[in-house]
């Protein structure tokens, strides 16, 4: 708030979006930051809608060979916790019980926020990217899956901070 006042009291560039990671694991966003940008028409730009695959639940059984989770150490290493494991599998139980996939449910959610301007991907190859695609496409947001991932989210508010 304080740079925007600045710029515009000096006739300078002002921020035109941000960009930050946003999905069901990371949502530290949604407080003041949504508001403020929500109010100076600042566009949100969220990656890393799937947290790395994790929420994919490609991961469900262990690391997968030639996946960027597996492949690199430090990739993502918030994602690897086991409060974030847990917080997936929920997750996953809340998308299957609604009739989607959990890719859906992910990418599903953080475009269904009110605030959101555009969702990135990382997809890597033209299957993942129709598969992105056709979850926000064909998938249902609704108060009932709503209540359900609030659920999820009470249990589990930051589960990228531990191990």
């Amino acid at each position: 708030m304080r740079f925007l006042q600045v710029a515009r009291e000096h006739g300078l560039p002002v921020v035109s979006s941000v960009q930050n990671a946003y999905n069901l694991l990371v949502r530290a966003d949604e407080g003041g930051l949504a508001e403020v940008l929500h109010n100076t028409d600042t566009a949100y730009l969220a990656y890393s809608p799937l947290a790395g695959g994790m929420l994919t639940g490609k991961y469900a059984m262990g690391e997968v060979d030639g996946a960027r989770l597996s492949m690199f150490d430090n990739y993502m290493v918030r994602y690897k916790g086991d409060l974030a494991r847990e917080a997936t599998g929920r997750y996953a139980e809340v998308a299957r019980r609604h009739g989607m996939t959990p890719t859906q449910l992910a990418l599903s959610f953080v475009a269904s926020r009110d605030w959101m301007t555009s969702v990135i991907v990382g997809a890597t190859s033209v299957k993942q990217l129709r598969e992105n695609v056709d979850a926000v496409a064909n998938s249902v947001w609704n108060e009932d899956v709503e209540r359900d991932v609030d659920e999820v989210y009470a249990r589990f508010r930051d589960p990228t901070t531990s191990t």
